[in-house]
């Protein structure tokens, strides 16, 4: 006898489910970012249903698995496409610097039932993002308002 499970949130009202995801770049590392698009996330992501998606995307030596446009950043050199921005897409959260679109919540075409809504949030202390990307930071605090 087989059983189906409804999809979304198997378990309950009174528990968040979340997924966490290590990315720990390394310097022989060849192919970080290659798999981790809507194609490959989607489908993962709708039969999980979590409620929320955390990833660690900083290598134990300091290499980043993602591009930066930081001089002294230690990008490794195995990164072939930007894993956290996949995520963050896949997700529906915008990076900081994608809060002057305006208004707009997710990315076109990728409104889909697994997708919640983006909260905006500051960095953590001691975050390495540049001033120019947190909202109220700099000259662009006008372009970060939403209301």
């Amino acid at each position: 006898m087989t059983t189906t499970r409804p999809l979304g949130r198997w378990h309950g009202k009174r528990r968040y489910f979340g997924l966490h995801y290590d990315l720990h770049a390394g310097e022989k590392d060849t192919e970080l970012g290659a798999r981790c698009g809507e194609a490959d996330l989607g489908p993962m992501l709708e039969l999980m249903g979590p409620d929320f998606v955390q990833t660690d995307c900083k290598g134990h030596p300091g290499y980043t698995s993602w591009f930066s446009q930081v001089p002294e950043a230690s990008v490794s050199p195995g990164v072939v496409k930007d894993a956290l921005l996949q995520w963050r897409a896949a997700v529906a959260l915008p990076l900081l610097g994608d809060l002057g679109h305006r208004g707009r919540k997710t990315a076109p075409g990728l409104e889909r039932r697994h997708r919640r809504r983006p909260a905006r949030r500051r960095p953590h202390s001691g975050e390495n993002v540049p001033a120019q990307s947190i909202p109220g930071a700099a000259d662009d605090s006008a372009d970060a308002r939403t209301d």
